[in-house]
C-alpha cells in the first residue's frame, strides 16, 4: 500500500486540508410543535449531544486490514472496545405508521431523522435513547443512557419519564407526536478508532450486519440473522466522522484507496429485506 510511504513526511504537512462548506452546517429552524420539520440545533452545552460531519464508504475486510494498520499511526482504538478491539451494537429502530423516517431516506431528503433505542454488547443493563438528525452530511445526534431492569424494557414511556433530560423529552415528544412503533432490530460488530490528537475525529468499521423484525418491545436482539448483501462479499461499512475538518493524511488515504463516498443506511437495507422483502440493493448503495 502506498500510504506508508507518506508517513515520514506527515509532520511537516498542514494540519487540515478540507473544510466543510458552511452551507451544509448551518442551523435550521423548526416550529416547536412540528416534529416532522427541521429543528434548531440545540444548546451545545447539553452533554448528550454530538454535532459532526459523517462520510460513509463501502469496503471489504482485506482493505479494512491495511487501512486499519495505517490509521493506527494517528489514532487509537476506542477505549470502550473489548479485548479484540471490537464491540457489538444492538438497536431497535422506531417508525411511524406511514414510514416517515424510511420515506425520508428512500426519497433522498436532505433533512432526515431517526429515533432508536440502543444498547451494547448484549448488555441490557443500560439503554440509550437516541434522536439522530441529518442535514446533508451534517449530523446532530442526541442521546441519554438510563439504567435498566430488562423486565422494564417494554415500558418505554415510563423509562423516558424517569429522567427529565432534554434528550428524553425530545424522544418522548417524537414518540407521541409521530405515534412511533418498534419496527426492526439491527445488530452489527464495530471496530472504532479515535484521533490521538483530535478526539473529535472517529473512524469506524462495521460488519456482520444482522437484523430481524420487531415484535412490539419484546427483546428480539437474540433472534437477529445475517443481512446478506447479494452484491458484496465480506462487506464492511467504513464511516469517517469529524466535528470540524478532516486532516491531510486522511484525505490522502481515501484517495489512495480509491474510496467513493456513498449513501449507506443500515436501517434502509434492513427495511428493504424484512419489511418489503426485496432481494436487490439499488438505492441503498
Amino acid at each position: 500500500m502506498r500510504l506508508e510511504k507518506l508517513l515520514p513526511f506527515l509532520p511537516s504537512l498542514p494540519a487540515q486540508i478540507w473544510e466543510p462548506s458552511p452551507s451544509t452546517g448551518e442551523a435550521y429552524c423548526q416550529p416547536e410543535d412540528d416534529p416532522r420539520s427541521p429543528r434548531t440545533v440545540p444548546d451545545p452545552d447539553v452533554p448528550e449531544e454530538f454535532k459532526r460531519y459523517e462520510l460513509k464508504f463501502w469496503t471489504d475486510r482485506r482493505t479494512m486490514g491495511g487501512f486499519l494498520d495505517y490509521l493506527l499511526h494517528f489514532m487509537d482504538y476506542d477505549p470502550h472496545s473489548g479485548p479484540d478491539h471490537t464491540y457489538r451494537i444492538i438497536s431497535l429502530y422506531m417508525e411511524s405508521r406511514d414510514l416517515m423516517t424510511y420515506g425520508e431516506k428512500y426519497n433522498g431528503d436532505l433533512e432526515r431523522r431517526k429515533y432508536r433505542v440502543r444498547f451494547y454488547d448484549d448488555d441490557p443493563s443500560t439503554v440509550f435513547f437516541e434522536v439522530k438528525k441529518k442535514y446533508n452530511a451534517f449530523i446532530r445526534k442526541a442521546r441519554t443512557g438510563i439504567a435498566l431492569d430488562p423486565a422494564d424494557f417494554r415500558q418505554v414511556e415510563d423509562l423516558l419519564l424517569r429522567d427529565e433530560s432534554p434528550v428524553n423529552k425530545e424522544f418522548l415528544y417524537g414518540y407521541r407526536a409521530c405515534q412511533l412503533l418498534p419496527m426492526i432490530w439491527i445488530a452489527y460488530r464495530r471496530v472504532a478508532l479515535v484521533g490521538r490528537h483530535n478526539p473529535g475525529l472517529r473512524v469506524t468499521f462495521d460488519d456482520e450486519l444482522q437484523a430481524c423484525s420487531a415484535n412490539g418491545f419484546e427483546p428480539m436482539h437474540h433472534r437477529v440473522r445475517p443481512l446478506n448483501l447479494s452484491r458484496w462479499r465480506c462487506p464492511v461499512i467504513l464511516e469517517i466522522k469529524s466535528d470540524h475538518h478532516y486532516p491531510l493524511w486522511m484525505d490522502v488515504a481515501m484517495k489512495d484507496l480509491n474510496l467513493r463516498q456513498e449513501s449507506i443506511s443500515k436501517y434502509g437495507m434492513a427495511m428493504a429485506r424484512h419489511y418489503f422483502h426485496e432481494t436487490r440493493e439499488t438505492w441503498i448503495h
